[in-house]
């Protein structure tokens, strides 16, 4: 009798211990688990910041085009102050190619710009290498078109919105003025534009064609008549 109570002793304890042990493994752990966002909630989340992306584009884009405003303005504003001259006004008139200066006579050249505003600007007065000759001062010889300037011998006065020019003589005269002594040339000289009136403002430029009328300089012979 004692044995089977022993028995079933054992049998007892051996289904308690797995029992035990069945409990020792559904028992829950102490690791942290996260929870993800309902579906809805995330895609309203994506919805937002896609809506959201046209206006940070849009935003850089305007920034940049800011940023390239500032540059030019910056780097480019004086070529704008100083430039854009848009013609030169004689007596009234457009001066296109060429005009006819009298001797003695002081012409005052007005200067028109694109925004109306005076400019800064110079002048010269070139020679025109079109009607090139040689000539001799003191045995020494030079030619037309090398002459750099002749705006001193012009008399020259620039002013805000306009400037004058004046002439003493012809040809010859001129460039006996400029160079201080007497002027001679074997070269059969006509009535011609002998300068190019150069005004210049930054990038821009008017180029005119001019000659100098002097009463008895040239003879002019015409089917009908002669002029001096």
């Amino acid at each position: 009798m004692s044995k089977k109570t022993n028995t079933k002793k054992k049998t007892t304890s051996t289904k308690t211990g797995k029992k035990s042990a069945a409990v020792k493994k559904s028992a829950p752990t102490n690791k942290r688990t996260t929870k993800k966002a309902p579906a809805k909630q995330q895609t309203a989340v994506q919805k937002k910041a896609l809506s959201s992306r046209p206006f940070a584009i849009a935003a850089a884009i305007l920034l940049i085009f800011l940023i390239i405003v500032i540059i030019f303005t910056v780097y480019c504003g004086s070529r704008v102050n100083y430039g854009d001259l848009q013609a030169l006004k004689y007596n009234g008139e457009i001066l296109s190619d060429t005009f006819e200066l009298n001797n003695g006579t002081v012409a005052h050249i007005e200067v028109i710009t694109a925004d109306g505003e005076p400019k800064d600007y110079n002048v010269e007065i070139l020679p025109n290498p079109e009607y090139n000759f040689e000539y001799s001062v003191d045995g020494k010889n030079y030619l037309f078109s090398r002459v750099e300037d002749l705006s001193e011998v012009f008399n020259v006065e620039i002013n805000d919105n306009y400037f004058s020019i004046s002439a003493n003589g012809g040809i010859l005269a001129t460039l006996s003025a400029l160079h201080g002594s007497d002027v001679t040339t074997d070269a059969t000289l006509e009535y011609n534009d002998f300068y190019i009136m150069r005004v210049y403002s930054g990038d821009s430029e008017i180029l005119v064609k001019f000659k100098v009328y002097v009463y008895g300089e040239f003879l002019m012979i015409h089917p009908d008549h002669i002029i001096y």
